[in-house]
C-alpha cells in the first residue's frame, strides 16, 4: 500500500481472492474498498491500529469480510467482460 496508489488489478485480485484489503486513504483502493473507513489509513500508526482492530475482533472481521464480498463481484472478470459486451453492442 502506498499514498496515491493507482487503481491497480493487484489490490482489486487481493480482494477477490477473499483477503481483507487495508490501504491507504488515496488513490485508487479506496474506491475498490467502497471507502470503508475501518480498512483505510493515513499513516503507519493508524495502518496498525486498524489492523489489529479487525482482527482482534471476529464479529468487526466478519462484518467486513460480508461487507467486501459485496464489492468482490465488482472485480470479477464476468464482470469485465460483460462491461465491454455492452460496450461493443453500442456500437454495433
Amino acid at each position: 500500500t502506498m499514498e496515491n496508489e493507482h487503481f491497480g488489478i493487484g489490490p482489486a485480485e487481493i480482494l477477490s481472492a477473499g483477503c481483507l484489503l487495508f490501504a491507504h486513504n488515496s488513490g485508487g483502493p479506496v474506491e475498490i474498498l467502497g471507502g470503508e473507513s475501518r480498512l483505510l489509513f493515513d499513516d503507519v500508526a493508524q495502518a496498525a491500529d486498524r489492523i489489529d482492530a479487525v482482527l482482534s475482533d471476529r464479529k468487526l472481521e466478519s462484518e467486513l469480510r460480508a461487507r467486501m464480498d459485496e464489492r468482490r463481484g465488482l472485480f470479477s472478470t464476468e464482470t469485465f467482460c460483460a462491461s465491454v459486451r455492452r460496450i461493443v453492442d453500442e456500437f454495433e
